[in-house]
């Protein structure tokens, strides 16, 4: 009976030896410290700048509202819909003729359109995917945002409507998890 005993005893420390040995990276990866953001778990929203992104009208060059030069000369199409060989076909961009206005830095500035971001609900910063050690679903928090809205409401124009995903609370319990940060 001892020698069974010593025999199951020696065979679970060579089984844990083997497997940790073959997994040794992921088991690493749970005890050191997180080298993709200098183990602060959180990083700049790369997408935006504090959680917000930044975007000018149509009509803008270099931060400025372009506007059609009369005394220019029409500028040669090179592309007509992003074929070249077809300039003689119809092209909205140059007016059917192969030729377009050149347009010109005004000096009146283009008005700043300012969104929350998607990618981060606004806040400016994402929890850093690296350093998760629990749930990789939901970053380990046991919650995920809800990405179709921000701070749990839809904004829909001038209107600010409850997000009905999430039920106006701005994130979701994790599937994964089911809120406990682990799996």
């Amino acid at each position: 009976m001892k020698k069974i005993f010593y025999g199951l005893f020696i065979g679970t420390i060579l089984n844990v030896a083997y497997f940790g040995w073959e997994f040794q990276e992921y088991i690493y990866y749970f005890f050191e410290p997180c080298q993709q953001c200098n183990n602060k778990e959180i990083r700049d929203c790369e997408f935006c700048e504090d959680g917000y992104q930044i975007e000018y009208g149509k009509n803008c060059i270099n931060g400025k509202i372009a506007i059609e030069c009369e005394d220019c000369v029409n500028e040669k199409c090179t592309k007509c819909n992003g074929i070249q060989e077809s300039i003689e076909d119809f092209c909205f961009t140059c007016n059917g003729k192969g030729f377009t206005k050149v347009k010109i830095a005004g000096n009146e500035d283009c008005p700043q359109i300012k969104e929350p971001c998607l990618y981060c609900d606004a806040k400016g910063q994402i929890t850093c995917t690296g350093c998760i050690k629990g749930c990789f679903h939901c970053r380990g928090t046991g919650e995920k945002d809800c990405f179709q809205c921000i701070g749990g409401k839809l904004i829909d124009g001038d209107q600010e409507i409850a997000c009905f995903f999430c039920e106006g609370k701005g994130y979701e319990i994790c599937d994964k998890c089911n809120g406990t940060g682990d799996h």
